[in-house]
């Protein structure tokens, strides 16, 4: 070993050492030559001679160089590790080139050791069974490196033997066979301090025995490090016989003891390092305890360590093994015994690392007395120690005595690396005494968990949010209550959550909510607030009376829990706890993963670890609306079935259909965006087959469609009946079922079947004939029938729907966008516009394309289609514009040429809001519905622009055909006509709205002045209505009649104020009364106009100066005589008196 005086020198001398060492070694041994061994006298043949060996010099095998050993410890330490060791090569490697391999001349099959200790010498006698494989004289291998062999023999013969240069002996042999060999040898006896040892090369054999006889004082016999040998044996008289068979090896090692005559045998003198980590928590003080033990002095089989009256030792390792150790009591102390599998020798040393725990303090007791763990034997037993908290504990120093504080960065690594070390201490001797002070300082905070539990059928899954707000103190962990049926899954997130572990409570027992206890991290320790995620799983819930549980903190200061319950459709959900404030489902707050309103929602103050609540359970129901779409063909029908489905309180995962008898093979079914995966079960009733649907997930909306055939050749005379049946479900409320039948153009359709009734297309638009069926249970398929008529020469370009669309513009020009689904056409398609317009934009399925010939405005022009179109239907989209000068009315449409025929159009026309149309055009069909636009009624489109245009395209359009909707799509403006063939001139008939109130008003507001101020007129007035209503009601569209109905309104309005009008001024114009005192014919009063008599005065009226009426009697008719005046016989008019008035 050498002593470190410097860095660099200590470097230097170390190199040194290792380039001698290595000079010494290896020189020797690549300038030795082979030398002949001698050669023992014996009769037989004389064998070449051989020079005697050159007696060499024995160097060990090894050097190891330990620089820096500064003490024992430390040279216990770095001897597992040295920082150089010099090796002797083996005889050859240091040979040129690689090392030849010899071929074996014999094999040694067994052997046996047998002798005698004497003193500092042994007495061996080796018997050798080998087999020889070549037929001359050869010379074999005897692996014995023993200074001297007296007697070598082969039975009776002598035997030649030589000693080669790497100190080994070889014999002489003869003949391919098997020879026995007996050879007498002297070794020596290695003596030590403490140990003897009994070293011999011997050749490796299968069969390998010794027998030995060693002094009788002799023990603690073994076979080398790591092999333990077999108990000796007292021999009367010679000593302790020692015998056994071992497995091969090359050399035989046997080490003993001698006890010293003089007294018994010393006890071993141990050394220990011993570094101690202290965790101090609220239940009690774990330590774990690390020691290099060294033996300076004999031999000790077991390490006996002093432990506390209430420890409990929990892991002992010896070595890097588990050992088994047991807890011996001697007296008051308590010794754990740990016995070593192999003596631990002087020299030797052993690592043990050991794990106790205690009990924390009685009650009211804040001291922790630690007096540390002497070991037995130990001369020298130093090292460190360091004690860390538990959360909410406070740790302090006492009193101390036998240990010196020191700065927690200066302890060794492996207590150093701990995370939250308070106290370090380094101590010199065991035992100390060291008294640690623990306080509880329980932090304040508050906690506000928020539960959302969903019921599954399997099971019941509960995520809770636990939201904590610390106020004062460190918070290492937060203690939860789980009942027993809650079974936790995962607590997080991971970068909070350190640890969490679930014990018994200790309150309530088995039957007691467990405790689980989570374990924080530093991250989450520094946050004055964070979340956490616990996840939990109940078994299914019944029917009845339930309880779920629930997470539960405890030692909050405060706590708020809001309970969201989320469940099927089938599931109904009461609350039993009437201490629990239930909120609507849809109130702010979490949501289930589904994002969907819980079905249950409640807030309480407390902190309840279960919810009881009340669960029933609803049959499903699903209830189905079926629609077929039906093509005829010569020889097939082509169905597509579209079934949507809508269950009622649940969601199924599966369903049963019946595909009858006709269907062929191989029929398709998907849920709108990928196929549903089906099972095919048994067959019912031959020709039926009955399949199982199962859904990727189950939901209570499912859109189904089926896509399938009905092979049915039409008979080429006369009609063939027809039965198109759809796809049935096994289960299920039945619901309305409509079908649309189309043919080819060479098949015509007839269907009449008694149960359907006629129905209108579900789009809205002109189509196929469609039926309807109020329960899809009714009947079974739709029948009919069909046959071939005669083909007919088609037009080279057809165009199956058209749509254009107009729109007037402020300047009084006219922008037109047209779409044209063309189902045939050949490789170009020519186009005229209205003349005076230019064109704007051409598309092709979408897609921009050039036009071919165009000579100018209003020209035809021609379209070259692209290549990949030339067998399918293209959507040809047109845009121009005529200015105001050329878009006078009529307005006309672009023209396919070429003998195209257009089978139906519609037309969109778009003018100001100021202008109306009172009635369609001529050859139009007015497309539109009444709706209030504010203060009036008026005409709209049945469908809107953007409808249309897709209308247009038809169900076969790619999609980049409708990526440009129609700019501006209102389907509150415009007017829309339609008509069956190619679009012919539209001339609307267009009024001002300001205009047509006026006319219509007016001339209602004059009829109506005439029939109350002019009653001799009236007969006059109304049949001149008479005669013009009649023929405009039977004659006119019911819109213009109408729009001339809305546009008089105002004027009717006004007219029924003349009669009002008329009372009030006859009331003004009435007569005055005749003057006081007078009377007229008959006695009644006449009154002066201008009088006082025109009081307004009436009866009990309290003015005394009012000249009031008398009452008329009978007496006021009496006959009298005339009075002198004209003739009689006069008119009463000629007779009243002028400017008089009869009352």
């Amino acid at each position: 070993m050498i002593e470190r005086t410097s860095g660099n020198w200590g470097a230097l001398a170390g190199l040194w050492l290792a380039a001698g060492a290595w000079a010494t070694l290896v020189a020797p041994a690549l300038g030795q030559q082979p030398a002949a061994g001698a050669v023992a006298d014996a009769p037989g043949p004389t064998p070449p001679a051989v020079a005697a060996p050159k007696p060499a010099r024995r160097w060990p095998r090894e050097v190891v160089i330990l620089q820096g050993a500064a003490d024992a410890a430390e040279f216990w330490k770095k001897l597992d590790a040295p920082d150089w060791i010099v090796v002797r090569p083996a005889p050859g490697r240091t040979a040129e080139g690689p090392p030849a391999v010899a071929e074996a001349v014999a094999n040694v099959e067994s052997v046996h050791v047998a002798g005698a200790v004497e003193g500092e010498g042994a007495r061996i006698v080796l018997d050798l069974d080998c087999e020889v494989f070549a037929d001359g004289p050869t010379w074999v291998p005897l692996r014995l490196d023993v200074p001297v062999i007296p007697s070598a023999r082969e039975g009776d013969r002598e035997l030649v033997l030589r000693r080669v240069a790497d100190g080994m002996w070889e014999a002489l042999l003869e003949g391919a066979r098997r020879h026995r060999l007996r050879i007498e040898a002297a070794a020596p006896v290695r003596v030590g301090p403490q140990r003897r040892t009994l070293e011999l090369a011997i050749p490796e054999a299968p069969a390998t025995s010794f027998d030995l006889m060693l002094p009788r004082r002799a023990f603690d016999v073994d076979l080398g490090a790591g092999e333990s040998a077999p108990r000796p044996e007292p021999v009367e008289g010679k000593g302790l016989r020692v015998a056994a068979h071992v497995r091969p090896r090359p050399r035989l090692v046997v080490g003993w003891s001698e006890q010293d005559a003089a007294g018994p045998r010393a006890a071993p003198l141990l050394s220990a390092q011993v570094e101690m980590a202290v965790d101090v928590d609220a239940e009690g003080v774990s330590v774990r305890s690390s020691w290099a033990v060294a033996c300076s002095r004999g031999v000790a089989r077991s390490l006996q360590i002093r432990l506390g009256d209430d420890e409990k030792v929990t892991g002992v390792q010896l070595d890097d093994h588990f050992q088994a150790s047991g807890i011996e009591r001697s007296g008051e102390a308590n010794l754990l015994t740990i016995p070593l599998p192999e003596p631990l020798r002087a020299g030797e040393s052993r690592r043990l690392a050991l794990e106790t725990r205690r009990p924390a303090p009685a009650a009211g007791s804040l001291a922790l007395e630690f007096p540390g763990y002497p070991l037995t034997d130990a001369g020298e037993q130093s090292g460190f120690l360091g004690v860390t908290q538990g959360p909410n504990l406070f740790v302090s120093v006492l009193k101390s005595r036998g240990l010196r504080r020191i700065d927690p960065r200066d302890l060794p690594t492996a207590l150093k690396s701990r995370v939250g070390t308070t106290v370090a201490m380094q101590f010199g001797e065991q035992p100390f005494a060291l008294s640690l002070g623990v306080e509880p300082s329980p932090p304040l905070f508050r906690a506000e968990s928020t539960a959302l539990l969903s019921i599954e059928p399997d099971g019941v899954r509960n995520e809770t949010t636990l939201d904590v707000e610390r106020s004062r103190g460190s918070l290492y962990e937060i203690e939860v209550a789980v009942p027993p049926e809650l079974k936790v899954a995962s607590v997080g997130p991971p970068e909070l959550v350190e640890a969490a572990a679930a014990s018994a409570s200790q309150a309530g027992g088995e039957a007691g909510p467990r405790i689980l206890r989570i374990r924080l991290t530093p991250q989450a320790r520094d946050r004055s607030s964070f979340s956490l995620k616990l996840s939990g799983r109940q078994a299914a819930a019944g029917t009845g009376d339930v309880r779920l549980g629930l997470f539960a903190p405890r030692g909050a200061a405060t706590s708020t829990t809001t309970i969201a319950v989320s469940a099927g459709p089938d599931v109904s959900l009461e609350p039993t706890d009437d201490s629990m404030a239930q909120e609507p489902p849809d109130a702010a707050g979490p949501k289930p993963s589904a994002g969907v309103a819980p079905s249950l929602r409640l807030r309480t103050s407390r902190n309840p670890t279960a919810l009881d609540l009340r669960l029933g359970r609803r049959a499903m129901e699903v209830r189905r609306e079926t629609s077929l779409a039906a093509r005829v063909s010569r020889r097939v029908v082509e169905v597509r079935q579209e079934t949507k489905l809508r269950a009622s309180h649940g969601a199924p995962a599966s369903l049963t259909v019946l595909a009858p008898a006709g269907v062929a093979p191989g029929w398709e079914v998907s849920d709108g965006q990928r196929p549903v995966r089906m099972e095919e079960l048994d067959e019912p009733s031959p020709g039926v087959r009955r399949s199982r649907l199962t859904f990727e997930r189950p939901a209570a909306e499912l859109a189904l469609t089926f896509h399938y055939r009905l092979p049915t050749p039409l008979a080429s005379e006369g009609p063939t009946p027809l039965r198109i049946p759809w796809i049935a479900f096994e289960s299920g409320t039945p619901g309305p079922c409509s079908i649309s039948v189309a043919s080819d153009p060479d098949v015509e359709v007839t269907v009449d079947d008694p149960a359907w009734a006629r129905a209108e297309d579900p789009g809205g638009l002109r189509g196929a004939r469609a039926y309807r069926l109020d329960r899809d249970d009714a009947a079974e398929a739709l029948a009919a029938s069909a046959r071939l008529v005669e083909p007919v020469e088609m037009p080279s370009v057809v165009a199956s729907r058209a749509f254009v669309r107009s729109t007037l513009d402020a300047d009084g020009g006219l922008r037109v966008r047209a779409w044209y689904a063309v189902e045939s056409h050949p490789g170009s398609l020519a186009v005229a516009l209205p003349p005076g317009a230019s064109w704007l934009r051409l598309r092709v399925d979408g897609r921009a394309v050039d036009r071919a010939d165009a000579a100018g405005e209003g020209t035809a022009s021609r379209i070259d289609l692209p290549a990949e179109s030339a067998d399918r239907p293209v959507l040809l989209d047109l845009e121009y514009r005529a200015p105001a000068a050329s878009a006078r009315r009529p307005w006309s449409a672009p023209t396919l040429l070429d003998g195209a025929e257009v089978l139906q159009t519609y037309w969109l026309v778009q003018v100001p809001w100021t202008q109306v149309s009172p009635m369609p055009p001529r050859g139009w069909t007015d497309e539109g519905r009444w709706a209030w636009d504010g203060f009036a009624a008026a005409r709209r489109p049945v469908a809107s622009a953007s409808r249309l245009a897709a209308w247009a395209a038809g169900p076969t359009a790619p999609p980049a055909a409708l990526e440009d909707p129609p700019e501006g799509d209102d389907a509150s403006r415009g007017l829309l006509f339609s008509r069956s063939g190619p679009p012919t001139p539209m001339d609307p008939w267009l009024v001002s709205r300001a205009g047509a109130v006026l006319a219509c008003s007016g001339l209602a507001l004059l009829a109506s002045l005439a029939l109350a101020f002019l009653p001799a007129w009236t007969p006059w007035i109304l049949g001149a209505a008479a005669v013009a209503g009649m023929p405009a009601a039977m004659f006119l569209p019911a819109g213009a009649w109408a729009f001339g109905l809305q546009s008089a309104a105002f004027g009717v309005g006004l007219g029924l104020l003349a009669p009002a009008a008329r009372r009030w001024a006859s009331r003004e114009a009435a007569a005055p009364a005749p003057a006081a005192g007078s009377r007229g014919p008959g006695g009644s009063s006449l009154v002066i106009p201008e009088s006082s008599q025109r009081s307004t005065s009436g009866v009990g009226s309290d003015d005394s100066t009012a000249i009031r009426v008398r009452t008329t009697s009978t007496m006021d008719y009496l006959a009298a005589p005339p009075p002198p005046g004209p003739d009689p016989d006069a008119s009463l008019t000629s007779r009243r008196p002028p400017g008089l008035s009869m009352e």
